[in-house]
C-alpha cells in the first residue's frame, strides 16, 4: 500500500474545502491538493503558505442581555434624576 500523506484541498478560490488523506500523486479534477499537516477547512492558500481567516465571534445571547439590562439601569437612573418615572 501506498504511503498515506495529508493534503488540502484548495477550491478555485484559494479556500481550503477539504482536508484528506491521499496517497502521493493522488488528483482531483478541477481542484489543487497540496501536502499539509496544518491547513484547515476554510483556510486560504496564496500559492506558498496557508492563512487562517479571522472570525469575529458573537455575543451570547447572556452576554446581550446582560447588556441591555446595563443599559436600561443607566436609562431609568438618568430619568430618575431628571424627576421623571418610568414604568
Amino acid at each position: 500500500m501506498d504511503d498515506m500523506s495529508r493534503y488540502a484541498v484548495i477550491d478555485s478560490a484559494n479556500t481550503v474545502v477539504n482536508v484528506i488523506e491521499a496517497p502521493s500523486g493522488w488528483t482531483i479534477a478541477g481542484k489543487t491538493l497540496v501536502a499539509s499537516d496544518t491547513a484547515q477547512k476554510r483556510d486560504t492558500w496564496d500559492g506558498s503558505a496557508f492563512t487562517t481567516p479571522v472570525v469575529s465571534v458573537p455575543a451570547t445571547l447572556q452576554e446581550q442581555y446582560a447588556a441591555l439590562s446595563t443599559a436600561t439601569a443607566r436609562i431609568s437612573f438618568i430619568a430618575q434624576q431628571m424627576g421623571l418615572e418610568i414604568d
